[in-house]
């Protein structure tokens, strides 16, 4: 075909060109120790045709490749393969079968990789998947976003780093490792649960559920200002709606946005929190629970007291912030320690949010464990 990206695609179907390939990486493999193959595959093949008559090949090429990834595996059982999907779309359910990973693309850019991590997981389970920690800025759109947003957009995936940690500052080699531990205490979940999906204007929901649904990890993430706030109802999806749940917000440095912080992993219970009647109750409205996130202040209901963070419907409602146990200084409310609240059902009410922050490229964890 005509040339793309100044390269052309070696025709695998003629059996001379396939030979000279798989003897030379058959010969590489041999004279070295080598356990990682990268394939890249940055050509497109909507054109492809074999020599000299053009007919249609791009099928044949397909089957070429997977007949030679599995003559390297079965004289190297070893070696793992990593697939490029990038220009070429070489990610499929036969490439599945044969490789140990995919990457989803070049672009590290947080904001874009939200996009393709999810599309990419529709196909491709998680742990597949190659996600990495990149620069800021972004080398392919030159977007700044913080550490700790380049890190959320990642984790859920088969997590590396790509980046000089030698340019890195204490402070912020300290927030990798702590994400990195984050992503190791999840791992098990992230890699072994079910992965679900929920959409709302301006936010993308992101979550891994365990098989006995009995935890669940999910990721909230403002990817623009809404056009309404406080928020909908958020559906998280995958919790079983008989039974009933403690989330919390989780993350190990606090808010995952542009302000950082370090309220923990598990630091964030204090402002998740439900009101109703019964401190620590879920509030029921419509047969739906509401997650609210400590916000000065209330709502339909009497006035609280000094220490808590927020109420919301009914008397004497949800207790929860610095009421509810000691404030660390200089986080937010939320980031105190307290009791989980307890929420029944599968919708959210997100208006606590607003007492958090509104940015967008800001995202938010919520972790669920089963109260019953």
């Amino acid at each position: 075909g005509e040339p793309s990206r100044h390269q052309f695609v070696l025709d695998l179907t003629h059996p001379g060109a396939y030979e000279q390939v798989r003897a030379q990486l058959l010969a590489l493999l041999g004279a070295n120790r080598i356990a990682y193959l990268k394939w890249d595959h940055n050509r497109l093949l909507v054109e492809a045709g074999r020599q000299p008559g053009g007919e249609a090949a791009a099928h044949a090429q397909t089957l070429a490749v997977y007949r030679l990834m599995d003559e390297l595996r079965a004289a190297h059982p070893g070696l793992e393969i990593e697939s490029c999907a990038s220009g070429g779309g070489r990610v499929d359910l036969g490439i599945l079968e044969r490789t140990q990973r995919i990457w989803g693309s070049d672009c590290n850019d947080p904001l874009e990789r939200t996009a393709i991590n999810r599309l990419t997981q529709l196909l491709a389970p998680p742990e597949m998947v190659g996600a990495h920690i990149g620069p800021s800025p972004s080398h392919t759109t030159g977007r700044s976003h913080p550490l700790a947003f380049r890190a959320a957009a990642a984790l859920w995936c088969h997590l590396g780093v790509e980046q000089d940690l030698t340019e890195l500052d204490a402070a912020d080699l300290a927030e990798l490792k702590g994400w990195i531990a984050f992503h190791k205490r999840h791992r098990e979940l992230l890699h072994s649960g079910t992965v679900v999906n929920a959409d709302t204007d301006g936010l993308a929901v992101h979550g891994v559920v365990a098989e006995d649904q009995s935890r669940a990890l999910f990721s909230v993430t403002l990817l623009e200002r809404s056009m309404v706030w406080p928020l909908e109802l958020i559906p998280f999806p995958g919790l079983a709606p008989d039974r009933n749940y403690r989330p919390r917000l989780v993350s190990p440095v606090g808010l995952v946005g542009r302000d950082g912080g370090d309220g923990g992993d598990g630091g964030g219970t204090g402002g998740v929190h439900s009101g109703g009647d019964g401190g620590g109750q879920s509030r029921q409205s419509g047969g739906q629970s509401s997650l609210e996130s400590g916000q000065s202040g209330q709502s339909g209901g009497e006035s609280g007291q000094s220490g808590q963070s927020g109420q919301s419907g009914g008397t004497g409602g949800g207790q929860g912030g610095a009421g509810a146990g000691p404030v660390r200084e200089g986080l937010p409310p939320w980031a105190a320690a307290s009791p989980a609240p307890v929420m029944t059902g599968r919708m959210l009410e997100a208006d606590g949010l607003a007492g958090l922050r509104q940015w967008p490229e800001t995202a938010y964890f919520v972790e669920f464990a089963a109260a019953d």
